[in-house]
């Protein structure tokens, strides 16, 4: 038997870490899609009611490689948000490139998202008006998972550099999925939600499982455990349209202050949006029920994903 010699230096020759496991099958996690776009759902729900505008988040793809690949194409300084998820060996982790952040920021301020500073470092207080916002985030990816596996979110690790965040065992693969978000009519900025297949692996054979019963239970019945997920509330929020104030005048605010909702107050047919998870699914006026408020709706989207 003969054998062929091949230089240490040939470009065919890689160097294998057997820390490494194999990656979740592309059928699998095509599965899971329903559940990924809950949670978006309910992450954009969770910033239209910080930023009180309509965010709009889409599920643009996802990739599988080890965190120390993903950490190595990070931009530094940057901001990440890490939760151990109770209940599940591992942390789940948000990641906001600075552009993003700055937009949310103008945005919560009352700006348009829109033009920003030039500069990549965040002040201490933008620091902490985004761990706000990513803390609710969390709150809103667990309401989603939790509808078939019971998981909680541990305390919320903010951080302006992903030198610092562990994720997984040394070399375990990390699913990597891509969302974009968009602000009002702003463009589309990029966010991203790493989860290690640690913590993956139950969720996606508890999603499994819970289809598989569906079946069984239904003898014949198409019960997908995507209707599971369409039984989660939905928060439903009715306001009046969105006014403007500068940043000058939103730190300027104090307690007795008034804000014009500039609404006539004899106008009682005053049109109200009806928003649920960042979108418009309707407009009402404001009308008395007994001794509380209440709202007519006047027009409904009858549209459906």
């Amino acid at each position: 038997m003969s054998s062929v010699l091949i230089p240490a230096d040939d470009s065919r020759v890689q160097a294998y870490d057997f820390r490494n496991q194999e990656i979740i099958e592309r059928g699998r996690i095509r599965r899971l899609l329903p559940v990924i776009e809950a949670s978006a759902q309910r992450i954009a729900g969770a910033l239209s009611a910080n930023l009180r505008q309509p965010v709009h988040i889409t599920v643009d793809g996802s990739d599988q490689k080890s965190w120390d690949d993903f950490r190595s194409e990070m931009e530094d300084p940057t901001f990440i948000a890490a939760a151990p998820m109770v209940g599940l060996d591992g942390r789940v982790a948000l990641h906001f490139p600075v552009d993003l952040v700055l937009a949310l920021i103008d945005v919560e301020l009352g700006g348009r998202g829109r033009e920003q500073p030039d500069r990549l470092v965040l002040t201490d207080l933008e620091f902490d008006l985004m761990g706000s916002m990513a803390e609710d985030m969390f709150q809103a990816f667990h309401s989603a998972v939790n509808a078939f596996i019971e998981v909680g979110v541990g305390a919320v690790q903010r951080l302006r550099s992903s030198i610092y965040v562990k994720m997984g065992r040394p070399g375990e693969m990390c699913l990597q999925v891509q969302m974009s978000i968009s602000i009002a009519d702003a463009e589309a900025r990029r966010m991203y939600v790493y989860c290690p297949l640690t913590v993956l692996h139950p969720i996606i054979d508890a999603f499994e499982r819970l289809q598989r019963e569906d079946e069984v239970a239904t003898a014949g019945r198409w019960v997908s455990a995507e209707k599971r997920l369409l039984s989660v509330p939905v928060e439903i929020h009715v306001a009046y349209p969105p006014i403007a104030l500068t940043t000058t005048e939103v730190l300027g605010l104090r307690v007795g202050d008034v804000i014009p909702l500039h609404v006539d107050k004899d106008d009682r047919d005053a049109q109200l949006d009806i928003v649920a998870g960042g979108y418009s699914i309707g407009k009402g006026f404001l009308v008395a029920k007994g001794k509380r408020l209440a709202c007519t709706v006047t027009s409904w989207r009858e549209e459906r994903a």
